[in-house]
């Protein structure tokens, strides 16, 4: 089986109410699929991670590079064409969008390896499980989107059988070194502080003690500001706090981690091993 072409197909969902985190303002759903197609006829379908960008610029380095690196190769080699598309664009960094776009790609290759096999990609890799534990991510921030709304989507949430939910916290303009002064609608659905720890407070009300309830800051607060929000929810048994700090902050994060009970995790915004390996030889999550 050879490969033959790798094309990308660009969808974009507009929400009706735009929605935000700490820093990123989101008035559609975007993504970008790829598909790997094969000699045989078998078309593996994959997904470039976007994180809401702009899907361009990641297509073209699918479309351009990547293409040209493997077509033309066996898509059962899965490692020896990651290495490929990795090592030949190493010197323009391999972090980030060349990340994001080989995700797509080496998601397409085992799809093609699951249809080619007829087996499920789950046994392929593994098969540990059966089930897993899942969590509602919830609680983003909107426009008119009160403390009264922000309950009945949590308290929905836990109605439908989730054991665990996440919500979003650090929206907080005035907040020391926050990067959202310089993301796009910056003063869309902002807090204050005080209204941030009121928000958590409202959510551990209304999914019960039974609940678990996590946090994610999404890159916001300085380990400072995060070590003073966790003092103020310490008594709502937080189940772990997420990416409080800048993902080079490893430092920072490792204080942070250091002096609380409650785990910190993170960095979706970390991509490879060897930032993998600083994360955790450093214990900053």
């Amino acid at each position: 089986m050879i490969i033959t072409d790798v094309t990308t197909i660009k969808l974009r969902f507009p929400m009706t109410i735009a929605m935000a985190d700490a820093i990123h303002y989101m008035p559609d759903r975007p993504t970008l699929l790829v598909q790997v197609h094969t000699d045989e006829g078998i078309v593996g379908l994959g997904e470039a991670a976007a994180y809401g960008g702009f899907l361009e610029s990641t297509e073209a380095i699918i479309t351009g590079e990547l293409r040209r690196t493997i077509v033309g190769e066996d898509p059962f080699r899965v490692e020896k064409l990651w290495q490929m598309m990795a090592t030949r664009a190493h010197q323009r960094g391999r972090r980030g969008m060349l990340m994001m776009a080989i995700s797509g790609v080496d998601i397409a290759l085992w799809d093609i390896i699951g249809q080619a096999t007829r087996t499920p990609l789950y046994r392929l890799l593994g098969g540990y499980r059966d089930t897993l534990q899942v969590y509602a991510s919830a609680g983003f921030y909107a426009r008119d989107k009160d403390i009264h709304a922000l309950e009945e989507e949590v308290g929905g949430y836990a109605e439908r059988g989730f054991g665990c939910i996440k919500m979003k916290v650090g929206r907080q303009p005035e907040a020391l070194l926050n990067p959202l002064r310089e993301m796009p609608a910056a003063d869309y659905a902002t807090v204050t502080f005080e209204e941030d720890v009121a928000r958590v407070r409202a959510v551990r009300k209304a999914i019960g003690s039974n609940v678990k309830l996590a946090i994610d800051a999404n890159n916001a607060w300085t380990p400072s500001l995060a070590l003073t929000f966790m003092r103020e929810v310490e008594d709502l048994d937080i189940y772990w706090l997420e990416e409080p700090v800048a993902t080079e902050d490893l430092d920072g994060s490792a204080m942070v981690a250091h002096q609380l009970a409650v785990p910190v995790a993170g960095y979706e915004t970390e991509t490879g091993l060897p930032g993998f390996r600083e994360l955790i030889t450093r214990h900053a999550v």
